[in-house]
């Protein structure tokens, strides 16, 4: 009998071992499934623009791009006055960008790499007057952004970059209030620093809220743009 009992002994006690082997084996799984959702979903920070609010709130503003016209051949310094605001730049911000513009809005920085415009994101407390707004729907969305941005004077190349980017959102929206802030506000915002100093700068966000249905407000005033000798112009938007 006493051999017996050992050996349901030694059984019992090899399943105990297998079963607290398997335990620890799904353990440790499960902890490097988690180290690698944890790597995933943390990216670190840019070391040079730590992760901001904006970021994690949503509330960025959204592919804001400059364009640069000068008359002639022109080497021209960009900053601005917050730049703890930037989120995202390309080509990269080091304190400014500097920058040679031609006159077809080609930039070229000092290795000679070629840009067509100058990028960034940024965090904004900015909010535009809530009394009025322009009501759009998917269905009208490419007719509004047209005529709406050709009256505010944004060329051809300008246009098309700024409808194909807000009109995917205005279609998935179905439904949508739409506002707009230009150079005043958004320079008492994050001012833009352009040396030498354009002739004419044009700054403009559309403010983009997704509704339910129309709040029939009365719609805003647009301001218009004149175009003349060095001209800067840029646009960007908030998803609200």
């Amino acid at each position: 009998m006493s051999v017996g009992k050992n050996k349901n002994t030694k059984s019992k006690a090899k399943k105990s071992t297998a079963i607290i082997v398997a335990i620890t084996s799904a353990l440790a799984v499960v902890a490097v499934i988690g180290f690698i959702a944890y790597k995933v979903t943390h990216k670190p920070a840019d070391p040079f623009f730590p992760q901001s609010d904006c970021v994690k709130s949503k509330s960025c503003v959204d592919k804001p791009i400059l364009y640069l016209y000068p008359t002639e051949e022109t080497n021209v310094n960009v900053s601005f006055s917050n730049p703890a605001q930037l989120t995202t730049t390309y080509p990269k911000y080091y304190g400014g960008w500097s920058v040679k513009a031609l006159p077809n809005g080609n930039i070229y920085d000092l290795s000679g790499q070629e840009y067509y415009a100058l990028y960034w994101e940024e965090q904004s407390s900015y909010k535009p007057d809530q009394s009025t707004a322009f009501y759009v729907t998917s269905d009208n969305a490419i007719e509004f952004l047209e005529e709406k941005l050709e009256y505010i004077d944004l060329n051809d190349h300008e246009r098309n970059e700024f409808i194909m980017y807000w009109l995917p959102i205005l279609e998935s929206n179905k439904q949508s209030v739409v506002r707009f802030a230009f150079t005043e506000e958004l320079q008492t915002d994050n001012e833009l620093r352009i040396s030498p100093a354009p002739d004419s700068l044009l700054r403009v966000r559309i403010f983009v809220e997704k509704v339910e249905e129309n709040p029939n407000l009365p719609e805003p005033t647009l301001q218009h743009f004149e175009r003349k000798g060095f001209a800067t112009i840029e646009w960007g938007g908030t998803k609200q």
